[in-house]
């Protein structure tokens, strides 16, 4: 999965390094190296925020069948659909640990 996620990144670099070796400039290859790192940075964001998101799904399942709730999958669901503010309030409305 990493993998894939990186090839886009690494096609970029290549696709500018042409670009960036042709220029008599040395400004505009900074500023190209520039764009190019702001892009990469762009493009981790939504994968980081992404990846927090899927690991507080799977901690919400684990953890209500562990507290033995009756319905995980609603729970998930709205940790899903609500992000931070559904954590809140499955946090508030889970039973105590035995």
């Amino acid at each position: 999965m990493l993998n894939s996620l990186l090839r886009p990144l690494a096609i970029s670099f290549l696709a500018a390094a042409p670009l960036i070796a042709q220029d008599q400039s040395v400004e505009d290859a900074i500023a190209a190296g520039g764009c190019l790192a702001c892009g990469g940075t762009m493009l981790l964001i939504p994968i980081v925020f992404l990846a927090i998101n899927i690991a507080l799904l799977i901690w919400v399942a684990r953890d209500s069948k562990s507290r033995g709730m009756e319905n995980p999958i609603l729970w998930v669901l709205l940790v899903l659909f609500l992000s931070v503010i559904g954590l809140v309030i499955y946090l508030v409305n889970r039973p105590k640990a035995n």
